[in-house]
């Protein structure tokens, strides 16, 4: 199965790539597998993130309007009020977080990925899991480099999916496997929610698996450890944690 290059790995980025007048031996494989993109892949819609996070806020009409009629002496005077309901809720997010992460499939590893393989391992992934792919090159010390720092990572975050794959494997042309890569793409639910072309080019010629790690965290595509270091120490005093 032929990749889907502007739906399913780089977006229209890489169309600047595939249009190269000198790739002119990848040129064909570029169009026919964009050809065989259009057929029996789903299309996304950046409104489902939306809808996603709008959904995570506490649906409390009857408090809004409340609120919205209230003085600011008379908010000063039910702020200690409020206070119990919005400890409970955040309580219940804080709970509801670590249940969903436990639910979480484990991975610790870095999978190769290939032309057949690469759109089934996207699309079949738990929906709530992160999947970073890194675009690489053999030939590439740069590209062996973030090579080593996903194999460091994918056993400290091993609810994120570490994935690789050749550029060429991925039908990309020849000016994006020279100029193009290392490229980690972010998917999640299916989407393409982040497209680091070349990142070496943010963490300079000397770096390590820790600047990278910063970096993706930096970005929202790692979570961030010391979120859950606060996370298990509140629900620890509060007597949530089992």
């Amino acid at each position: 199965m032929s990749l889907s290059l502007d739906d399913k790995l780089l977006g229209e980025k890489v169309n600047n790539y595939c249009s190269s007048s000198e790739d002119e031996g990848d040129t064909d494989d570029c169009d026919k597998s964009e050809e065989a993109a259009g057929q029996g892949e789903a299309e996304t819609s950046n409104g489902s993130v939306v809808s996603s996070a709008m959904n995570r806020l506490p649906q409390r009409e009857d408090v809004v309007d409340e609120i919205k009629d209230k003085k600011l002496s008379e908010l000063l005077d039910t702020l200690e009020e409020d206070d119990e309901f919005l400890t409970q809720y955040r309580q219940n997010r804080m709970l509801e977080l670590k249940n969903s992460l436990e639910r979480l499939p484990v991975y610790g590893k870095v999978s190769d990925l290939n032309s057949e393989t690469f759109v089934h391992e996207i699309d079949s992934t738990d929906p709530g899991v992160t999947v970073l792919v890194l675009i690489y090159e053999l030939d590439n010390d740069e590209c062996k480099k973030v090579h080593a720092c996903f194999q460091e990572l994918c056993t400290e975050y091993t609810h994120i999916k570490f994935c690789r794959i050749r550029a060429s494997d991925a039908c990309l042309s020849y000016a994006f496997s020279r100029s193009g890569v290392p490229a980690i793409v972010v998917y999640k639910n299916g989407e393409v929610i982040g497209n680091l072309l070349r990142v070496t080019r943010h963490l300079g010629t000397e770096f390590y698996t820790v600047d990278l790690e910063n970096f993706l965290v930096e970005h929202g595509f790692l979570p961030d450890k010391t979120v859950g270091i606060l996370l298990k120490s509140r629900l620890s005093v509060n007597g949530t944690l089992n």
